[in-house]
């Protein structure tokens, strides 16, 4: 098992795995860590290593300030631009909140 943390200090976002379950990973959290972090996790394997296709996107994220992110995601083939600016707007990725979201070299890729 993996959980990942992310963790914001000194108004830097810092993001690092460790190799645990959650409520090892909140243990070390919670013992090592003085500001403010998430932690995400899987609890079991899901999904299939077999993929006939994905679509494949670069997401621009730029809050009010006009700092930008870029992030490439690969998501099912059923998932949409829409839906992709959905769940990424008002988020907060790399210390940028999200309030504008752009979505650019959005393909579908076929294996």
């Amino acid at each position: 098992m993996k959980a990942i943390i992310r963790n914001l200090f000194d108004n830097k976002v810092n993001t690092f795995s460790v190799p645990a379950g959650a409520a090892a990973a909140q243990a070390f959290a919670d013992g090592a860590l003085d500001s403010v972090y998430e932690i995400y996790h899987t609890p079991v394997a899901v999904g299939s290593d077999v993929v006939a296709s994905y679509n494949s996107a670069t997401i621009i994220g730029e809050n009010l300030a006009g700092a930008k992110v870029y992030i490439d995601v690969n998501v099912k083939s059923t998932v949409s631009s829409e839906d992709i600016i959905g769940a990424v707007a008002t988020k907060t990725f790399d210390g940028v909140k999200f309030d504008k979201v752009s979505i650019i070299n959005f393909r579908q890729v076929t294996v």
